[in-house]
C-alpha cells in the first residue's frame, strides 16, 4: 500500500511537471509570435518578466501586427517601457504588474485600469480610451500622465493647470480615497475636499458633460 502510494504520489508530479513544462513551452511561442526576445524569466505561476522593453503594440499599415482584445500573456515585471497601444483592448488585465519605464496603452477601448499595474516608474499613457474613473491607477507612479480623449478627463482637468504632474498624481490618489466618482455621478462635497487638501482654490460653477454633479 505505502509503495502504492509512493507510486501515484510520483504519477502525479511527474504528469504535473510535464504540463508546467508544456504550458511555459506555450508562454515561449507566444514571446517569439509576439517578438519579445531573450533575455526574459517565465515563472513558475506561468507569468512573464522581462528585462528590456516590451512593444506589443499594433502597428499602421504595412507595420500591423497584432489588434487583440486581451493582452495574451500574463506578465510579472517589465525592467523598461512596456506598450499595447493602438490594439482593441478592453481591459488591462496580464499588464505586468511592475513597469520600469513608460506604460503605454494609448488608443484601444479600455474601461477600467483594473488589472494594470501597481508601479509604473515612467509616463503613463492612456490616451483615447473609455475610462470613466482612476479606480486600478498605479500605487507608485513616478512621471506624466495622459487622459485625454477620455470621459475622466474634463475632471482632470480641473486640476491641470495646478504643478501639472506632482498635482495631478496626488489629485488622483485623492479622487480614490474619497470616492469622488461614483458610477457616472461626481460628489461634490469630496470634490472639494480634494481641493482643499491640496490648497487649491475650488472652481466656481463646475460644469460636466460626462458626469452629473451631486
Amino acid at each position: 500500500m505505502v509503495l502504492k502510494n509512493r507510486l501515484n504520489s510520483f504519477q502525479l508530479f511527474n504528469e504535473s511537471n510535464i504540463t508546467d513544462k508544456l504550458k511555459k513551452a506555450h508562454i515561449y511561442a507566444l514571446c517569439i509570435k509576439y517578438m519579445i526576445t531573450p533575455p526574459f524569466t517565465i515563472h513558475d505561476d506561468m507569468s512573464l518578466s522581462v528585462s528590456h522593453d516590451v512593444d506589443m503594440g499594433n502597428g499602421r499599415g504595412e507595420f500591423l501586427k497584432f489588434g487583440f482584445t486581451k493582452i495574451p500573456i500574463k506578465f510579472k515585471r517589465v525592467d523598461g517601457e512596456f506598450r499595447c497601444s493602438n490594439n482593441n483592448l478592453y481591459s488591462l488585465i496580464n499588464s505586468p504588474r511592475v513597469v520600469n519605464g513608460n506604460f503605454h496603452f494609448m488608443n484601444n477601448k479600455v474601461n477600467s485600469l483594473i488589472g494594470g499595474p501597481e508601479y509604473v516608474d515612467g509616463f503613463y499613457n492612456a490616451y483615447n480610451n473609455n475610462i470613466f474613473n482612476f479606480i486600478g491607477f498605479p500605487e507608485y507612479f513616478s512621471g506624466r500622465v495622459e487622459f485625454s480623449r477620455n470621459p475622466v478627463n474634463e475632471i482632470l482637468d480641473l486640476f491641470s493647470s495646478k504643478n501639472q504632474s506632482l498635482t495631478l498624481y496626488k489629485a488622483i490618489n485623492l479622487i480614490n480615497e474619497y470616492d469622488v466618482i461614483q458610477d457616472r455621478n461626481v460628489i461634490q462635497d469630496r470634490l472639494n475636499m480634494v481641493f482643499e487638501t491640496l490648497n487649491l482654490n475650488i472652481p466656481e460653477n463646475i460644469q460636466l458633460k460626462n458626469y452629473k454633479i451631486l
